[in-house]
């Protein structure tokens, strides 16, 4: 494995303990008190792009069933929800969003549980002077994520 590899790796193991550790913290009371037992229940997990579903996925296995709002290959700081997404993030036991600004459409849609995976970073400025919004690319945003 080359540096590039090791880093990428090394990021979404760590992005994906945060979120897992989220959701089952977050997710624990709504859980056990469902008609459902633990043993059966699928959280449904929606996130708002690729690289978050990727770690949620990997992370709990079968333990969740997850999927994300933006199409793989989409451009995901111009996307916007439709309607039925929406309902899917309603419907859902957790929204999992990036909230550093690449989902501009994040604050507009309620959930049982909102997770905020930028939540308490300092964010890097990029060449303009803006937050750069690209927290699952950084390694050391990663390492404070999981803090």
């Amino acid at each position: 494995m080359n540096s590039l590899q090791e880093i990428s790796a090394a990021i979404g193991a760590v992005t994906a303990i945060v979120i897992v550790t989220v959701l089952i913290g977050l997710t624990a009371q709504h859980v056990m008190t469902s008609t459902s037992t633990i043993s059966n229940h699928k959280i449904k997990v929606v996130t708002s792009f690729f690289p978050l579903y990727d770690f949620a996925r990997h992370v709990s296995g079968d333990r969740i069933e997850a999927t994300s709002m933006v199409p793989i290959g989409a451009e995901p700081h111009d996307w916007e929800p439709t309607v039925q997404q929406v309902q899917a993030i309603l419907s859902s036991d957790v929204f999992v969003y990036n909230g550093a600004g690449i989902d501009k459409w994040d604050d507009k849609v309620e959930a049982k549980i909102k997770v905020d995976s930028s939540h308490g970073l300092k964010l890097l400025v990029d060449y303009t002077g803006q937050p750069d919004p690209h927290t699952w690319l950084d390694p050391i945003m990663v390492e404070h994520q999981v803090e």
